[in-house]
């Protein structure tokens, strides 16, 4: 059965289902009475191991109130009016041949779909699957994944004790329904993809997550201590821990309680590894033990006993070109969610001491969107240790102390990872560098206008960088790197660049009267999450707030709507001063050299590229 080989390399799962008929209750109008297969998300509780995130209320009452506001705590949730976002109030979509239709009864949710059970046994007897032609059913929504950016849904299979995800997310914010394959970077597909919670979400997405599979059968009676990624997920099991407090001992009877792991306390290597556990490219080293119980890794532990963590040299990786697409050419990590991963390569790591939370907190954060700690938005993150520039930054940088050129991250950490449709920044923290010339460059993201010649030239004058080999540039020697990269870059290229043509201080530093021609080449674009970017940034621009353009609308409307955008912004008052127009797809008199852009974007490098999240 093809289900995602790559999750089960880099993310594993299971769980547990049973189905029960529902007596009547108040039905959707828009079809006639009928009984409704309901049912049931993994039976959820302590065992003799692990107590569960609720008993850490008994004493840790501040902890765990800044715990349960994260988005850890509603990485999984029961499918219930407090935790569902989306509306279901009978919603109906035709995706890739096949009729979806979103409602609730009361406090429950429903999906109408064409039979996953059907796709899935086709699958796995390696048959075509016709969504257009499956039997169409009704299923009860059990269980939600995500909270923050999209919420994703999940239906119970009617044998094998299976959770599959409907093939619809919701995007927050956006207040819209998405198909799953528009959602994530991927190639263009007919056909919907299934994904089993079984083998994709349980060892990231639970506490002490056992799969329980029969090999033979697949069939699952998985269990859990806690949805989300809860207390002792980074506290370690705490069953002895509660014991041994709920004896009330005295001091001077009982030896100290050691139980418990705190992350700061340990070393900068095995902290970062408990967050690790999950943000990390890796390989089970006993993958039937874990489909069988569940992770033997544990807070605290050394987690290369129980995991092959992945490397850019390593011959597998080498030799897999789905692995490789999560790599820069210099063995950078983009694929984002895998901060550890990339992290394992930065000298501060290697050499020194910096680790996950020597800028996040589960417990002391600014906002819950990245659980950063007060102030590490901030150069202040990197002076915490390299206190040194503190009074020399403009020394440092070559710019003014205000700029964003002096934002220590910008440089060190930029925006070249992707995932959840935006750049994230690197965590491999190097410094600007010309080696990978497929990986944009810190100077070039904020620098929209300039060359990679530009680019080498600044290196080599404020830091004594070598030049860089002249074919770097020699493709493109008096075209911009970020419109090489935006035009004819492969589809993380695109996405990575789309996204930093929105950003505020690009446009300061660059001009923004220039770019909107250039994006709305990728209104067309193959990958629809291309296009999603694409749309999002010619908004942030004056004039283009609310263009009339859809990123899943038939490919003659996106076409036409990119011809209007056009034309919109050749009607405008613009000024390109400070700007080489040449290098930017310019013509003299100022309007866009779109036949060269054109030629370029025939050129991109189409090659198919899959970002699992």
């Amino acid at each position: 059965m093809r289900i995602l080989l790559f999750f089960l390399i880099t993310i594993g799962a299971a769980v547990t289902v049973s189905w029960l008929r529902s007596p009547p209750q108040d039905h959707d109008p828009a079809r006639p009475a009928a009984p409704t297969l309901i049912g049931s998300v993994p039976p959820q509780g302590a065992d003799d191991e692990f107590a569960g995130a609720e008993t850490c209320t008994e004493c840790h009452v501040k902890e765990h109130a800044t715990w349960h506001r994260s988005y850890h705590r509603s990485m999984t949730q029961v499918a219930s009016p407090e935790a569902v976002v989306a509306p279901f109030a009978g919603e109906t979509f035709t995706d890739r041949g096949g009729t979806y239709r979103f409602f609730r009864r009361k406090k429950q949710f429903f999906v109408s779909l064409p039979d996953i059970d059907e796709q899935a046994e086709a699958e796995r007897r390696g048959s075509t699957f016709h969504t257009s032609t499956a039997r169409q059913v009704e299923r009860q929504i059990v269980m939600t994944t995500g909270s923050h950016h999209y919420q994703a849904y999940w239906i119970n299979s009617r044998l094998d004790n299976q959770l599959w995800r409907v093939p619809f997310v919701f995007h927050i914010n956006r207040d819209r329904w998405i198909p799953v394959e528009d959602s994530f970077l991927t190639p263009p597909s007919e056909h919907a993809r299934i994904s089993r919670w079984n083998d994709s979400c349980i060892q990231c997405h639970a506490v002490r997550g056992r799969p329980d599979r029969d090999l033979t059968t697949e069939r699952y009676d998985t269990t859990v201590v806690d949805f989300g990624i809860a207390c002792e997920a980074c506290h370690g099991p705490g069953r002895e821990h509660v014991d041994f407090h709920r004896q009330k001992p005295s001091e001077e009877s009982q030896p100290p309680d050691v139980s418990m792991v705190n992350p700061t306390n340990l070393g900068h290597r095995r902290s970062s590894q408990i967050c690790g556990r999950c943000h990390s490219q890796f390989s089970f080293t006993d993958l039937p033990g874990f489909l069988m119980n569940g992770l033997e890794y544990r807070a605290g532990d050394d987690i290369h006993k129980t995991r092959y963590m992945h490397n850019f040299k390593d011959e597998h990786v080498q030799q897999s070109s789905h692995l490789l697409n999560g790599y820069w050419s210099d063995g950078t990590m983009r694929l984002g969610g895998r901060e550890f991963t990339a992290m394992q390569d930065a000298d501060c790591y290697r050499n020194g001491s910096i680790s996950c939370t020597t800028c996040h907190s589960m417990h002391s954060y600014e906002d819950r969107s990245d659980q950063l700690r007060p102030g590490m938005r901030s150069s202040r993150a990197c002076l915490q240790c390299h206190s040194e520039y503190e009074t020399r930054i403009t020394e440092h940088t070559h710019h003014g102390s205000s700029s964003p050129g002096s934002n220590c991250l910008n440089c060190h950490m930029p925006h070249t990872s992707f995932g959840l449709l935006k750049s994230i920044r690197s965590h491999r923290i190097d410094s600007p560098s010309l080696g990978a010339p497929d990986r944009p460059n810190a100077c070039n993201l904020c620098h929209l206008d300039k060359t990679l010649a530009w680019t080498d030239d600044q290196l080599h004058k404020w830091y004594d960088i070598t030049h860089v080999n002249p074919d770097v540039d020699a493709k493109t020697p008096d075209l911009s790197a970020a419109v090489d990269y935006l035009l004819s870059g492969d589809a993380v290229q695109r996405a990575v660049m789309a996204n930093a043509f929105a950003s505020t201080d690009a446009k300061k530093t660059s001009g923004d009267q220039w770019q909107v021609p250039l994006l709305t080449h990728l209104l067309d674009d193959s990958y629809s999450v291309v296009r999603f970017i694409a749309e999002r940034t010619i908004r942030t621009y004056d004039g283009f707030e609310d263009v009339d353009y859809d990123f899943l609308a038939p490919a003659a409307k996106r076409r036409k709507a990119a011809e209007r955008i056009l034309q919109q912004w050749s009607k405008q008052q613009r000024s390109f001063q400070g700007v080489d127009i040449r290098s930017v797809l310019l013509n003299p008199d100022g309007t866009a050299n779109h036949e060269e852009a054109v030629r370029r974007y025939h050129q991109r490098d189409n090659r198919p590229i899959e970002f699992p999240e």
